[in-house]
């Protein structure tokens, strides 16, 4: 059983134990026997939380992707780039409102991540149905918006600080905290 706060890495033989703190995370390395039960519940552990995060990485690129191509259809369609931006945090509430295994998201608790976008959600949402003449009492949904995505993009990198290695999905994760970052900036510029 692993203590709260902990996580471990398995190798053959080899048991990495790794614990968060303020200062950084703190790396111990244990020669251990442990049991091939043990070393499984670690593994699929482990395995579930890669497989969780990689997945995450490509959902969030295939929306801000789909947000910048609205950004390019006739005027009539342009109502679908507000679909695809009230998108945005429920899949980032999705992908990274938990921790990812081994990946710690600092001492604030994860439900207020979640009640924060849940929250840019809702303003949002309520902003798309407000009438044009009425659209200058967005402030309070991008102070949130600023907030949600500013909160997401750090979990974000520090999802993409612990993959061991390089792969399409990671290089995925990267592009699209990139381009969540941009557009955010484009829809703070906009409203100014």
């Amino acid at each position: 059983m692993v203590s709260p706060g902990w996580s471990a890495s398995v190798r053959p033989g080899l048991v990495f134990w790794r614990q968060s703190h303020a200062e950084g995370p703190v790396l111990v390395k244990v020669s251990a026997t442990i049991s091939p039960s043990e070393a499984g519940t670690l593994l699929r552990a482990e395995t579930s939380g890669v497989l969780r995060r990689h997945r995450c990485y490509t959902q969030l690129l295939a929306v801000c992707l789909a947000v910048m191509i609205t950004f390019a259809l006739p005027k009539g369609l342009n109502w679908l780039g507000m679909v695809g931006y009230n998108m945005l945090p429920l899949v980032i509430i999705r992908g990274l409102g938990e921790p990812f295994g081994r990946v710690p998201f600092g001492r604030v608790s994860h439900r207020l991540f979640r009640a924060l976008g849940l929250a840019a959600f809702v303003s949002s949402l309520v902003w798309t149905l407000t009438p044009v003449y009425m659209r200058g009492t967005g402030v309070p949904m991008l102070v949130l918006w600023a907030a949600f995505i500013g909160w997401s993009s750090l979990r974000l990198v520090r999802g993409l600080a612990q993959e061991p290695e390089v792969s399409e999905r990671v290089l995925m994760g990267a592009l699209a905290g990139y381009l969540l970052v941009g557009l955010t900036a484009g829809l703070l510029f906009s409203a100014v």
